[in-house]
């Protein structure tokens, strides 16, 4: 297994959308779309799952200046190595590499939001760094969308883990939320009735937000990933006990989500087909 691949399956073990969707991909581009896949999932654990605020700038500060090496031709890793071996790796100015490292460590600083919309706004800027370089290498997809998207899988993980965050002092959930259901923050360890009705109506919200998202505007591993997540909120926002719920859903792939990646799949090469052979 090269370097690569550890990191494939890696990040496929956390996200079983993201194998599904390794299975779709383009031969001729498959591993540099991996492998900035694997960039994106491993810059934005160290934003926001290292606890230790050294380590996770240290970590960061290193990804800058290896995705700027890459800009210069220079790369150290084997993930910016495959990225640099893109036909198109030029198309992505140092400046877009620098913004996504910097609007990485801006997250490590968010405030509690007063809404799901302040929520997905204040996370937004990092996922359309990443989603611009996406679609500058690649050409496929909206960036816009793209960037929706993964705010929303980012919502759905984080009220997911909404016990760990209550214990480092911070909050998964809106202030808004917390108001209606008259929910104190120093209760959301409690795992009651009146926090599981919460939560219900916030993966319900969720899972309509994911649903106004058009699939086909995404690359394909976006839309697998839109696909899980919502079929995932649907489900948890359903059950009685969406905590355990949630729990059980995260890690597995609904069965769904393979015919969701295959019609956008095909979309893309008909697409690229029609390309080809128009005058």
């Amino acid at each position: 297994m090269d370097a690569c691949a550890t990191f494939e399956h890696k990040w496929s073990n956390a996200f079983p959308e993201f194998g599904l969707a390794l299975r779709f991909l383009p031969e001729s581009s498959r591993r540099e779309r991996s492998a900035l896949a694997c960039i994106g999932f491993e810059i934005e654990h160290v934003a926001l799952r290292i606890d230790e605020p050294q380590v996770a700038a240290g970590k960061l500060n290193w990804w800058m200046e290896e995705l700027l090496s890459m800009r210069s031709g220079t790369p150290r890793h084997p993930l910016t190595e495959a990225v640099a071996g893109a036909a198109t790796a030029g198309a992505v100015a140092a400046p877009d590499w620098h913004r996504l490292a910097i609007e990485a460590m801006a997250q490590r600083e968010l405030a509690p939001s007063a809404s799901l919309d302040q929520r997905l706004a204040v996370c937004r800027p990092f996922h359309l760094a990443f989603s611009h370089i996406e679609s500058a290498l690649f050409g496929d997809g909206d960036a816009h969308v793209r960037a929706d998207a993964l705010a929303l899988s980012r919502a759905l993980r984080d009220a997911v883990a909404i016990d760990a965050a209550h214990a480092r002092g911070e909050l998964s959930l809106p202030l808004d939320l917390l108001a209606r259901h008259h929910l104190p923050r120093a209760e959301l360890g409690v795992d009651d009735r009146v926090r599981d009705a919460a939560l219900r109506e916030y993966f319900d919200a969720l899972a309509a937000r994911m649903r106004g998202l058009d699939p086909h505007a995404l690359s394909v591993i976006g839309a697998a990933s839109l696909h899980a997540d919502r079929v995932r909120s649907v489900r948890i926002a359903r059950s009685p006990r969406p905590l355990v719920r949630a729990r059980e859903q995260i890690a597995r792939l609904p069965i769904s989500t393979v015919w969701s990646a295959w019609r956008v799949a095909r979309r893309h090469r008909l697409q690229a087909a029609n390309a080809l052979h128009d005058p």
